[in-house]
């Protein structure tokens, strides 16, 4: 179950006077909690309730008493239904859907389950914790006045994508801003699958003759130690492979070539980095020198490796 970190922190709890539907018990009041703590990062999904009855023979308290649960009727209107229960709620659902029509009896016993699966202590958040968690992207402002005003504040992110709208209610108005798409990343949760970056930099400086390059050998380590530093946020793991000047032969070319291939998979990145001699034939074709490429007296390298080669369209030469 993926949770996200709740900080401690002071809120205001309870309804303002203005709401309509404000109870009597609502009176605000701040409330200060000494501690953070773990909140599920969305609702419990109907698939994960499906595991815990398999496993657990759980029957709901709407299953057992026979009255069954709210839900909507054929006119839309919500009514209490022995046919409805948190497998047939009224609509068609998908695991992915949060459950629905289940007690407190019934969350405190999905609680014990993992508590005793995983050793750990689950529980259901206390009225004040669930309220202030509810309020942590909620900027108040106490005296706004008449005309232009602006306010900047932060809300705490879980790494994924995420849409935003900034809503205004006051006593006499209500507006809200277009959806904007975000996608935060870093921080790290337990659940959040991250990709492998996989660097290969290729740099070849000392070619014979007056071919010989200054900083192309330079070039490759440094990029790949730039990608190594700059994106440790995005990445679970970084390998990096630098094949340079006596290294950088035709054959220790194919070999790094080779071990990029062998790392990759679908849920990683790979970086591959040239620097160095390059040649254009007649056609157009792009070549790549290596270190050990040899010119003979009418100007034609040989030892090339070509693009296509290396990323394995066709078989080397």
């Amino acid at each position: 179950m993926k949770l996200v970190y709740v900080p401690s922190g002071t809120f205001l709890m309870g309804s303002p006077e203005t709401v309509a539907s404000r109870e009597k018990e609502e009176t605000q009041h701040e409330v200060e909690l000494t501690k953070g703590f773990y909140l599920g990062a969305h609702e419990v999904t109907v698939g994960q309730f499906k595991e815990f009855v398999k496993a657990t023979r759980h029957q709901t308290d709407a299953e057992k008493d026979g009255k069954g649960s709210w839900g909507p009727d054929e006119t839309g209107k919500f009514v209490m239904d022995a046919k409805l229960t948190w497998k047939n709620p009224g609509f068609e659902q998908t695991d992915d859907y949060p459950v629905v029509n289940v007690s407190w009896h019934d969350a405190k016993a999905f609680c014990k389950w993992p508590s005793e699966k995983e050793k750990k202590t689950y529980r259901l958040p206390t009225e004040a914790e669930w309220e202030y968690r509810g309020q942590l992207g909620i900027h108040k402002i106490e005296d706004p006045k008449l005309g232009e005003s602006s306010a900047k504040w932060s809300i705490e992110l879980e790494p994924g994508k995420h849409t935003l709208k900034v809503m205004a209610d006051t006593e006499y108005v209500q507006g809200a801003t277009d959806e904007i798409e975000v996608r935060y990343v870093g921080g790290g949760t337990p659940d959040l699958e991250l990709p492998t970056l996989y660097i290969l930099a290729i740099g070849s400086s000392k070619y014979p003759g007056t071919r010989k390059l200054d900083y192309a050998a330079m070039d490759a380590e440094a990029i790949a130690a730039s990608f190594a530093k700059q994106s440790k946020p995005l990445y679970e793991n970084i390998e990096m492979k630098v094949v340079a000047d006596e290294q950088a032969t035709r054959k220790g070319i194919f070999a790094g070539v080779q071990w990029l291939r062998e790392k990759m998979n679908q849920k990683s990145v790979g970086v591959l980095f040239f620097a160095g001699h390059g040649e254009k034939d007649k056609d157009g074709s792009l070549y790549f020198l290596p270190v050990d490429a040899a010119q003979r007296p009418c100007g034609v390298f040989v030892a090339f490796v070509t693009w296509a080669e290396a990323i394995g369209t066709r078989n080397p030469r």
